[in-house]
């Protein structure tokens, strides 16, 4: 039978205990740096997403009382201004507003990607953001007479 005298590299480590410690804790620690910088990443997706969802249900319920007498042009126009401040946080020259209305209910989409950091080791740049949410006009009850 053939027998290989030379030590293996994996033999030299093993064979110590600090070593065998060592090894243990670098794999340890390279799984939770991961793990750890990704739900930094994904919070931060979470919270421009609440963010970008309050904003485009605030411009939605302002643009419904406006949907009846303004064109949906102008509703467009209206929607991106109202929601340039939350999409210019992504710094995405791509990002979208549209408004539609569907009788007096009015919808307002957004969308952006957000850039990842500590993602970004794993060529994962960017993650999606879309938010969609319809306003129906609220009936007051007519208090006069």
């Amino acid at each position: 039978m053939f027998r290989n005298d030379k030590p293996r590299a994996l033999d030299l480590i093993t064979a110590a205990p600090r070593a065998r410690a060592a090894a243990c804790f670098v794999l340890a620690y390279a799984a939770l740096f991961t793990s750890a910088g990704a739900a930094v990443d994904l919070t931060r997706a979470h919270r421009a997403e609440s963010r970008l969802e309050a904003a485009a249900r605030a411009t939605a319920a302002g643009l419904t009382r406006k949907s009846a007498s303004w064109p949906l042009r102008t509703l467009q126009i209206a929607a991106e201004g109202m929601l340039a401040p939350e999409l210019s946080a992504f710094a995405d020259p791509e990002a979208m507003v549209n408004v539609t209305v569907i009788g007096r209910n009015v919808r307002v989409s957004a969308s952006a990607r957000m850039p990842t950091i500590f993602m970004s080791m794993f060529q994962l740049e960017s993650l999606p953001i879309d938010v969609t949410t319809t306003v129906a006009p609220s009936r007051s009850p007519n208090l006069i007479g």
